[in-house]
């Protein structure tokens, strides 16, 4: 499959998980996930559109110590710099309070990370904007 799959969290262990996903859904290798340090994840915008990713998963509180970033805020700039993939929060708290026009799909932390996925490709068969059915 060659999607490009970009996800952003602040824990290191979902880090790795996403990272084995990719590889357990065949997407492309330059899928990639972002959200080691603050500074990542301020430059997460530019590596998104150099990237031409089409899915961002996004954490929505990216915590940091003192540096704290939205998951959000990341997809207003995205969308602002005429970013047209799909955005898909996850959140423990706020998955209904959202711009639809920014956010393509909220998801709670309470579901497990294959269930995130199997949601991310019936959105994307959904949309019809890929030759093939994509298969979780």
């Amino acid at each position: 499959m060659n999607l490009i799959f970009v996800a952003i969290d602040d824990v290191k262990l979902i880090r790795k998980i996403y990272k084995k996903k990719f590889e357990t859904y065949n997407l492309s290798p330059r899928s990639c996930v972002l959200g080691d340090t603050f500074i990542e994840c301020h430059n997460s915008v530019q590596i998104i559109l150099d990237l031409n990713a089409d899915v961002c998963i996004f954490d929505q509180f990216l915590d940091y110590g003192e540096d704290n970033m939205l998951g959000t805020d990341i997809a207003h700039k995205l969308r602002k710099s005429n970013y047209n993939g799909l955005i898909i929060l996850r959140s423990g708290s706020m998955a209904d309070n959202v711009d639809p026009n920014i956010i393509d799909m909220t998801v709670t932390k309470d579901i497990k990370i294959d269930e995130c996925f199997y949601k991310i490709f019936n959105l994307i068969n959904t949309r019809g904007n890929l030759s093939e059915t994509v298969q979780p």
